[in-house]
């Protein structure tokens, strides 16, 4: 099953990108 494959894949990045996202919105360290 290829396509269930690439499914999980993109799945696990989508997860991980939003993840990142999260974090980087709620801990932006502010420039001097």
């Amino acid at each position: 099953m290829r396509a269930l494959k690439n499914m999980k894949l993109l799945f696990f990045i989508a997860i991980i990108m939003t993840f990142s996202f999260l974090g980087f919105g709620q801990s932006v360290p502010e420039p001097e």
